[in-house]
């Protein structure tokens, strides 16, 4: 919201360049705004940071659109590579842990090419579950995950991770499969997604023991007893595990949230751009004493 005959910034600062492929470009759409009365006031259609003038009218309400060019990649087009690791949670029940994947590509994918893997820490031991999976209670119909969609791998529905003030499995709008498995690991064990034979993404070091769970951002045995997002700049696996999780906050793939973080599931826009905001004038009220 702006309030009429203001002037408000739209800035495209925080703008990323994932690969470091090019110089970034700018083309802002005002055209919507315009038709209703807003005029440009500082900066052009292809600047960085623009102004804009509200009108007199409250209640207006109009969209601006940015494209992001990196001379290889425009911020409205798909850019996953493929499935990755988007969220990991071990939580204080081991019916709330939970791996989410997510497909940040513009392809429908076939789960049936996928399994999720739990190493056991001492590397004895391996369970597998395939992303196509629809027993039990799964919610997985297709076998199949649109562009944009994440899908769960939890252990059932009766925990809190489920209700309606989170995932809400009940509802049917969440892809999720029931694995009784997803309790063998508890911060130790190493994590793998793997396509045809080939691991694509690891959260963890199989084969090896870290202890009570291993470092990542600089937080101590972060995979254990926290829950783990994907950074918005990643936008397909990594095997390197030292440099997924990296040092601090800065160079970490991962943020690290507290135990029981279950507000981020569900969804995962970190491979496209909506490129949109609607901005609605306001009248601004003196204060009430």
């Amino acid at each position: 919201e702006v309030s009429v005959s203001g002037t408000f910034d739209l800035s495209a600062s925080d703008s990323i360049d994932p690969d470091n492929s090019g110089s970034l470009t700018y083309q802002w759409d005002i055209t919507d705004c315009t038709n209703l009365g807003f005029s440009l006031v500082t900066g052009t259609l292809t600047s960085e940071d623009i102004s804009l003038l509200a009108p007199a009218q409250s209640g207006v309400t109009c969209s601006v659109s940015l494209l992001v060019d990196d001379q290889t990649d425009i911020s409205n087009v798909w850019s996953g590579e493929d499935l990755f690791i988007s969220e990991y949670v071990e939580s204080a029940s081991s019916t709330d842990n939970y791996i989410e994947i997510y497909n940040g590509t513009s392809n429908v994918i076939d789960l049936s090419q996928y399994i999720l893997r739990i190493h056991r820490n001492n590397g004895t031991s391996e369970w597998d579950v395939s992303l196509d999976d629809n027993s039990g209670d799964s919610n997985n119909p297709t076998g199949t995950l649109n562009p944009g969609d994440a899908i769960f791998v939890l252990r059932s529905d009766a925990g809190d991770v489920c209700n309606s003030d989170y995932l809400d499995c009940d509802s049917g709008n969440i892809q999720w499969i029931e694995w009784s498995n997803i309790n063998k690991y508890s911060g130790d064990e190493a994590i793998e997604l793997i396509k045809n034979g080939t691991p694509i993404d690891v959260i963890g070091e199989p084969g090896n023991d870290p202890g009570s769970g291993w470092t990542v951002a600089g937080v101590s045995a972060a995979t254990s007893e926290y829950t783990l997002v994907r950074q918005n700049f990643v936008i397909s696996g990594n095997l390197d595990w030292a440099e997924s999780a990296g040092t601090d906050q800065n160079d970490s793939e991962w943020i690290v949230y507290p135990r029981n973080t279950f507000d981020y599931g569900g969804s995962h826009y970190n491979t496209i751009c909506d490129n949109y905001i609607n901005i609605t004038t306001v009248t601004n009220l003196p204060p009430v004493f």
